[in-house]
């Protein structure tokens, strides 16, 4: 066996079941044997992907093992001369195992290999190649000197931003979603260290090889595309707490204590300042109305008070006034939300039951309070008023607003399939999608299906009929259209703000390159 191909599942069955296909669909002369071990999922991948995959052994574990311990799992059980570790969230090119198995069988001294991947719209990821992550390369990478000299040898070298994309070189880090390992080099190095969970494993056992004697490469000339994070969502301080675990793990383990406390008082914080604050502007964003009505109504509340105030002659105690005044707000925002009124912008009718709830609460409440600590009930009426008319004006605004806004003109969908005969009709599950996507106008057109063939002339033909048609996004056939092809239209179309569908017939889904529902379902009638 020259390749054993290791893909460890978590919860993403539709992208595992994709990226086995684009295997499936290699042209190598290599022989290889594909291993898929499943952490757990809770999604139904066992039944679907034990239905709907080929050619595959199975390891089914009964708990999340960890990315480290499961690719150790299947490596033992390995019978190729090479290990390829993937990852289930990427479509390989028909050519990337024959290119990369030939290349590495040139390099004597290549102990891994990794190759150039790109995103679902076609940019590349620089993660592709990279260097050790030095505790000066981590902080000028913190520090945002990296991005804002991206070419630099010395302040981007952990994404090595000196080296061309399109050059293949000695690198020091290669990437665990796609990492082609010589097998003697793994004897050499040893196993995945399981102290790693998630992240930085694929660092650790690159520099380790390193350390057997060999070399890491970065294989340019084939391509992939990298969904990226479909297992792990990355605004989420968990996120930030098992990278900041991992990093800690790497400096302890391979840098010597004279290094070790800048990542313990300036790398390290620095990760975990970055989580906290990445995790609170996600929160504010997911959620903003909550904020915005919680400031609106005590702005509104305060300007009141100093009217009420002078008006009647009277003086409150601050303390309980501005405590009161955020409790009652806080009372009323936070029934707003549990009635599930933050879920539409519009849902008027459900704020106001809530704030009819909320203000029977508050009033029942404040009448059992010791006169001591009574504030004013006109405050507290003025509050329950103000957030029910400020409610109703406020989000009848928006949606007037919005609808105002919204792009009248029809979305226009170019879908692609690569015929073998341009009389052919086009795949009769195109009636599945435009059943789907009513809402749009698809063009369907054809490719030449030999992507050897595919020329700049094929590419500006497209772009012709995108810029004619004002096409917003293009779905291709997965069973027709070469992965090939695919990255090469995408990297054309990269700038153009386009959104970009694999459609599977087998499994009736358009698999897509946006940020938010990745996978959408055709549930239609089987034709």
């Amino acid at each position: 066996m020259d390749l054993s191909i290791i893909i460890v599942n978590y919860n993403v069955k539709y992208f595992c079941e994709q990226c086995i296909a684009s295997i499936q669909k290699s042209e190598t002369n290599y022989t290889y044997e594909i291993i898929l071990i499943d952490n757990a999922s809770n999604d139904g991948s066992q039944d679907y992907l034990t239905k709907n995959v080929e050619n595959t052994r199975f390891i089914w574990n009964k708990k999340n093992l960890g990315f480290s311990k499961a690719n150790n799992q299947a490596i033992k059980e390995a019978k190729g001369n090479f290990i390829l570790l993937l990852n289930p969230d990427t479509i390989l090119a028909e050519d990337t195992l024959e290119k990369t198995l030939t290349f590495i069988h040139s390099k004597a001294d290549c102990g891994a290999a990794g190759i150039r991947m790109v995103d679902a719209n076609g940019h590349f990821l620089p993660e592709s190649k990279r260097g050790l992550p030095t505790p000066s390369t981590a902080f000028y990478k913190l520090s945002g000197l990296a991005k804002l000299f991206n070419t630099s040898k010395r302040f981007n070298y952990y994404h090595l931003g000196h080296l061309p994309e399109n050059q293949t070189h000695i690198v020091d880090v290669l990437s665990g979603a796609f990492m082609l390992i010589r097998k003697k080099a793994l004897d050499a190095s040893g196993l995945l260290d399981e102290q790693f969970f998630m992240y930085g494993e694929d660092i650790d056992l690159s520099y380790r090889i390193q350390k057997a004697g060999y070399n890491n490469y970065y294989f340019s000339d084939s391509s992939i595309i990298h969904y990226k994070g479909e297992s792990t969502k990355k605004n989420h301080f968990k996120y930030h707490l098992t990278f900041h675990k991992a990093m800690y793990l790497f400096a302890k383990k391979h840098f010597a204590d004279n290094s070790l406390w800048m990542y313990k008082f300036i790398i390290f914080p620095s990760i975990l300042a970055l989580g906290i604050l990445s995790y609170l502007a996600e929160k504010i964003k997911t959620h903003a109305w909550l904020f915005i009505d919680f400031i609106m109504l005590c702005s509104a509340t305060i300007l009141f008070k100093s009217y009420y105030t002078h008006y009647q002659n009277i003086v409150l105690n601050p303390l309980y006034f501005y405590g009161g005044m955020c409790v009652v707000g806080s009372i009323l925002v936070s029934g707003h939300y549990l009635l599930k009124g933050y879920q539409s912008a519009y849902n008027i009718q459900s704020g106001l039951k809530s704030i009819a709830i909320s203000g029977l609460l508050i009033l029942a409440v404040y009448g059992i309070l010791p006169e001591s600590i009574r504030f004013s009930r006109a405050i507290i009426l003025f509050q329950i008023a103000f957030f029910a008319l400020y409610l109703v004006i406020s989000r009848t605004l928006f949606f007037f607003n919005t609808v105002k806004n919204q792009d009248p003109k029809q979305h226009k969908t170019l879908f692609i399939s690569a015929l073998s005969d341009q009389k052919a009709k086009a795949p009769s599950y195109l009636k599945l999608i435009q059943e789907k996507m009513k809402e749009a106008l698809i063009i369907p057109i054809s490719i030449k299906k030999n992507y050897n063939s595919f020329t700049l002339s094929d590419s500006r033909h497209i772009l012709q009929i995108q810029k004619a048609c004002g096409i917003d996004s293009v779905i291709f056939d997965f069973k027709t259209v070469n992965v090939k092809t695919i990255i090469a239209l995408i990297s054309k179309l990269k700038h153009k703000g386009i959104v970009h569908k694999i459609a599977h017939p087998k499994q009736r889904i358009l698999i897509n390159s946006t940020a938010h529902q990745k996978v959408e379902y055709l549930n239609v009638k089987e034709l």
